[in-house]
């Protein structure tokens, strides 16, 4: 398999792979790393075919740099102030009484205008022509346009000409565009902490005789009576939330669950005990769980035996599963074979020999995929045949490949993808898109004993809405294995150990 930027070359030979390297990506292709390996050896090591494999990346374009004219760099030159310049312009402009607008309040929260205000706003406190404008709803006070003019007087006021007034007016036009952000800023601020301010800067009218002194008295708003019971309620959900993330559920599924409950007003009432409960209850109802094998097997539906795959990344326990698995449909009289693929690891083969001596099982090992369908077809008689695959980290698109070669679609089996609980959920759902092209399922989920929290697993059925019926829970064979339902998976939501 290909990546967009690795491609990965096998041959016979190392000369015919980097051949084929040169002939896709060119003479001068990126070597990521080149490895044999032996295909269809037993251990890995005696006999099969040797393969050379090389990982390369395509060669990326290097960007032509664009060469600036003369013209554009003299020009740039003119145009461009040193820092010695700039303040010397700054202090000339300005006069050592460069005013400035402190903010009266502390950062104000976001407040939204209208556009009609918006633009009142602008207008009042920006005008190339007239500066502010007196018939604004925002009306500034005489002192204050008094002191704007005087100001601008002192800009205007300047006593010697000065170079490139081009990037002054520039300068010029940042500050006032400056004090115009903190202007507003400062408004909105003063409108979110006192309403009344848009009262007072309503347009004057001539002034009536008849009520000159008489005051208009600010309107009084009311206080919003505080909801105690919802206030509460929010406080239990974040108690909820932050349980959640605790125990490692993915914050896309713990957002989900507490807009789920905010949306349900019947609840506010309910003690966070209760509340966890509703959750657990909702939870429990979305799972999906699959049939047993242990009742699959009763069903006499089907000619010949039910097949079952077991795929999974390194080190997940799927030769030790279908140890316990076996084991337990011999204790209940049904006839199995176990049948290996796993010639990679040492002592894999021998270790499943072990267990099917001690339940007087059938054990054979496939090195090759045409090997596969004769060894079922040797064990028709039998009610269960339980295959045991190679492990592959989720990262090897090649590998991961070649094992679908030796589970067809013509096979007919059940693929139930092996994941420890211990792993985090990232990683889970990585290595599920990985194996997911052999047709996974369902999952089974392993070493629940070495873990404390079960978010991540849980997620993952919450995400990937696939089936579970099996989980493990030690290394003891037989045993140390339960099929499990909705009850029992639901109950850890909030539990800190099996």
């Amino acid at each position: 398999m290909h990546t967009k930027n690795k491609r990965i070359f096998v041959s016979n030979s190392y000369e015919e792979a980097m051949h084929e390297v040169k002939k896709t990506l060119g003479p001068s292709p990126i070597i990521l790393s080149s490895s044999s390996y032996k295909e269809g050896a037993l251990f890995g090591v005696f006999g099969g075919t040797t393969k050379y494999e090389i990982i390369a990346q395509v060669p990326e374009k290097k960007a032509k740099k664009v060469k600036k004219s003369s013209s554009k760099l003299h020009s740039k030159a003119q145009n461009t102030l040193t820092p010695e310049e700039t303040k010397d312009a700054l202090r000339r402009l300005f006069g050592k009484e460069l005013s400035t607008l402190k903010r009266s309040q502390p950062k104000p929260e976001k407040v939204e205008f209208s556009k009609n205000e918006s633009d009142e706003l602008l207008d009042l406190l920006y005008s190339k022509k007239d500066g502010l404008k007196s018939h604004s709803k925002y009306e500034m006070s005489k002192d204050s346009q008094s002191k704007k003019a005087v100001d601008k007087a002192k800009v205007i006021k300047v006593e010697k000409p000065i170079a490139n007034k081009e990037n002054l007016d520039i300068l010029e036009l940042k500050n006032q565009m400056s004090e115009m952000r903190k202007a507003i800023l400062d408004l909105k601020s003063d409108l979110k902490t006192n309403p009344q301010v848009l009262a007072v800067a309503q347009p004057q009218t001539k002034a009536d005789p008849k009520v000159e002194d008489k005051k208009v008295e600010p309107e009084v708003i009311p206080e919003k009576k505080v909801d105690k019971a919802l206030e509460a309620f929010h406080i239990k959900l974040e108690e909820i939330r932050e349980e959640l993330l605790e125990n490692d559920f993915s914050r896309e599924i713990v957002k989900t669950y507490i807009d789920i409950l905010k949306d349900s007003e019947d609840l506010k009432d309910l003690e966070l005990d209760d509340l966890k409960e509703n959750l657990r209850i909702k939870f429990k109802n979305t799972l999906k769980i699959g049939e047993s094998i242990f009742e699959k097997v009763k069903n006499k539906d089907i000619d010949g035996p039910r097949v079952m795959a077991f795929v999974g990344p390194t080190g997940v326990g799927k030769t030790t599963t279908v140890a316990k698995i076996a084991c337990g449909l011999s204790q209940q009289g049904h006839k199995v074979a176990m049948i290996t693929l796993d010639t990679f690891k040492v002592g894999a083969t021998e270790q499943l020999k072990f267990y099917g001596k001690g339940m007087k099982a059938a054990v054979d090992v496939a090195f090759r995929p045409d090997q596969l369908q004769p060894l079922i077809d040797k064990h028709k008689d039998k009610d269960v045949i339980l295959i045991d695959t190679v492990g592959r980290g989720p990262k090897s698109d090649l590998q991961i490949t070649a094992i679908k070669d030796f589970l067809p679609d013509s096979l007919n089996a059940e693929v139930h993808l092996l994941l420890s609980a211990n792993f985090k959920f990232r990683d889970m759902i990585e290595t599920f898109r990985s194996f997911n092209r052999l047709g996974v399922d369902g999952f089974l989920f392993t070493k629940l004993d070495e873990t404390s929290s079960f978010g991540s697993m849980l997620s993952v059925l919450q995400k990937c809405t696939k089936t579970i019926s099996y989980v493990t829970t030690g290394q003891t064979v037989p045993g140390s294995y339960k099929v499990i339902n909705k009850e029992y998976l639901s109950q850890l939501m909030f539990a800190s150990g099996i």
